[in-house]
C-alpha cells in the first residue's frame, strides 16, 4: 500500500504539476511539500483539504493512505466504545502480521 507522500507525489506527477507549483498553489512551502511527500512530516487537516482539492481527489481517499487517520479512528472508537477496545485486544492477540489479519478479514 502507498503512504501518503507517495500517493501525493503520484497525484501530482499524473497532473503534470511541479512540487514548486502545488506548494505555492496551497500555501505552503515547497520543502514543507517535499518533506509531506517523503513522509518526513504530516500535513494538517487544513493542508491535506488544500492539496486535495488542488489535485482533484477527496480528503478520504489521501487519508486511506495515512496511518495517523487510522489511528485517530481507533482512538475515536476505544473511547466511545468499550467493546470495540477488547475486541481489538482479541484480533491483536491473534494476529501477529498484517498477514494474519489480512486472513482473519477474508473469512
Amino acid at each position: 500500500m502507498q503512504t501518503l507522500g507517495e500517493r501525493l507525489r503520484e497525484l501530482r506527477e499524473k497532473s503534470r504539476i511541479s512540487l514548486r507549483h502545488l506548494a505555492a498553489r496551497v500555501h505552503i512551502t515547497a520543502p514543507y511539500l517535499s518533506d509531506i511527500e517523503l513522509n518526513r512530516r504530516h500535513p494538517s487537516d487544513k493542508v491535506l483539504a488544500d492539496l486535495a482539492r488542488a489535485l482533484h481527489t477527496s480528503v478520504d481517499e489521501l487519508r486511506q493512505h495515512d496511518p495517523k487517520s487510522l489511528i485517530t479512528e481507533i482512538q475515536r472508537r476505544i473511547t466511545t466504545d468499550a467493546d470495540y477496545a477488547q475486541a481489538l485486544r482479541r484480533v491483536l492477540s491473534r494476529c501477529a502480521t498484517a498477514e494474519d489479519l489480512m486472513r482473519m478479514v477474508e473469512r
